[in-house]
């Protein structure tokens, strides 16, 4: 891998970060987990979070 295909790679969150990042609870973001509102990944128990996709969903007017 190069420092182009590295650069390249999607950067995932934890629950935690996406909490500060949207300013909101942790446990809101387990009910929208739940709800299936945000867009998640669970990697084995753990649940992720890519920041493109929080940044995309998380856009005005989406």
């Amino acid at each position: 891998m190069n420092l182009k295909q590295a650069k390249e790679l999607p950067i995932y969150l934890t629950l935690k970060e996406v909490a500060e990042l949207l300013k909101v609870k942790p446990r809101t973001i387990y009910a929208w987990v739940s709800d299936k509102r945000i867009p998640f990944e669970r990697k084995g128990s753990l649940l992720r979070f890519r920041l493109d996709h929080i940044l995309a969903w998380n856009e005005p007017g989406r």
